[in-house]
């Protein structure tokens, strides 16, 4: 899931990114003011760029605050990996 925090002003802006680059997830587009109106469930507030992972059964297995690709692929092959 992706969530977009750049607001309705921008928003053909964002969507002509998110049809240039297709992913496989939920894209969504929220304001700084929807997020705190839903009392922020996803804690998606904590940095951005925030990136969490799941394994195959739905469990949050790291949290990334900020860009750091290499901790990303590593932490996506190990779960790949497993069976």
């Amino acid at each position: 899931m992706t969530v977009s925090l750049d607001g309705a002003a921008n928003q053909t802006a964002v969507k002509g990114f998110l049809n240039k680059n297709p992913g496989q997830t939920l894209n969504f587009l929220a304001s700084d003011d929807d997020l705190r109106a839903s009392s922020n469930p996803f804690g998606l507030a904590e940095a951005i760029p925030l990136i969490k992972i799941f394994d195959r059964q739905g469990k949050l297995r790291e949290t990334i605050v900020g860009s750091d690709e290499a901790r990303i692929d590593r932490t996506v092959q190990s779960l790949l990996a497993e069976k």
